[in-house]
């Protein structure tokens, strides 16, 4: 992270010498990245919570075809194989 600080302090000394119309270019350039940035997470945050409703979707679809156990029998089998963790 300091690295790119100190590279940023080094290009904004070279680039001090630029226009005011070629510096605002950069900055529309830097803002146009951020977004980009920001769109490229959202995606990812979006494509991320679709996998998650399929899973579920898919869960919900095997439980009503009959698929899985009954969380007595998953809480029975975690006291058999994890005792100490289950006392009362």
């Amino acid at each position: 992270m300091d690295t790119d600080k100190e590279q940023a302090d080094y290009y904004f000394s070279l680039l001090k010498s630029l226009s005011k119309e070629t510096k605002f270019h950069l900055v529309n350039k830097l803002i146009d990245s951020m977004i980009e940035d920001e769109e490229a997470i959202q995606n990812e945050r979006e494509k991320s919570l679709e996998e998650l409703h399929s899973r579920i979707d898919h869960s919900i679809d095997a439980l009503d075809a009959g698929k899985g156990i009954f969380s007595d029998e998953v809480f029975s089998k975690m006291e058999q194989k994890y005792p100490w963790l289950c006392t009362e």
